[in-house]
């Protein structure tokens, strides 16, 4: 996503909330922090972003416009129609791929002999007006589950669905208007990518992890460690259940279970 979009508008300097003024315990809550045009701050994934100033912001408004107008003119003033979720959804069943609609979300699923692959698509699409060049932007975010893994994550994690073991598989695509090319381009990447995956590092990095690891980490970790054969860790997991370390999420049964399958194995 485009920093210059994502962050457009105005912005204050910091502030800090006061304590409310009660005798009673309070529960104290990171102070909000909004940054000023111009700083440079770090998103949750270490990112660097540089917040731009207002000027920077309408700089590249116009540029954007000009070369828009120019783009145009030279299709005779004929603007081109943007790609639709229609067009990427016969892009992706011609090759293979089945959309199914989870949770209100589409989803395009694919399996061979790496695994269960998904691709979650967005496009998003803004139309040209007096003032902003249209534009349009396509991301794919990609996932992918190995056999082997699939089946011992979801021996530990009955009765919930495991979590991908790779998951930070991403392809963009961005111009004033998309085109079919473009969109077959995209899926062409990400099909690549998850061909080219590192299972064994996914699974390396994934057995290293500490258990007090965030969110659904436990059980990447534990069916990694099955995988990996460490079977005197999850021995030792087991024995000692809810004071592991892990989060809640993680129940003593779904120890005692990463136990006996690499004890099985």
């Amino acid at each position: 996503m485009s920093v210059w979009r994502w962050l457009s508008g105005a912005f204050g300097g910091r502030r800090w909330k006061s304590a409310p003024a009660r005798t009673e315990p309070v529960q104290t809550q990171p102070a909000p922090i909004i940054v000023t045009p111009g700083e440079t701050f770090c998103l949750p994934d270490g990112t660097r972003v540089r917040l731009p100033t207002e000027a920077e912001l309408e700089s590249h408004r116009l540029v954007a416009l000009r070369d828009w107008q120019a783009q145009l003119a030279s299709l005779g003033g004929v603007a081109p129609k943007p790609v639709t979720r229609g067009d990427l959804t016969a892009v992706l069943r011609a090759r293979g791929w089945d959309r199914v609609i989870r949770e209100g979300e589409t989803v395009f699923l694919h399996s061979d002999d790496r695994g269960a692959a998904k691709i979650f698509p967005m496009i998003k699409t803004r139309l040209a007006t007096d003032r902003y060049a249209p534009d349009q932007r396509l991301n794919l975010r990609c996932f992918l589950s190995p056999p082997d893994y699939l089946a011992v994550a979801t021996a530990i994690s009955t009765p919930h669905p495991p979590p991908p073991l790779i998951h930070r598989i991403t392809v963009e695509r961005q111009g004033f208007v998309l085109t079919r090319a473009n969109l077959a381009s995209a899926v062409t990447e990400a099909e690549a990518k998850l061909a080219a995956a590192d299972i064994a590092m996914h699974l390396d990095q994934a057995a290293g992890w500490a258990p007090s690891r965030p969110g659904s980490a436990g059980l990447l970790h534990l069916a990694a460690l099955v995988l990996r054969g460490d079977r005197a860790q999850l021995d030792r997991y087991a024995a000692l259940g809810g004071d592991a370390g892990f989060v809640p999420f993680i129940t003593p049964d779904m120890l005692l279970r990463a136990a006996a399958l690499a004890r099985g194995r």
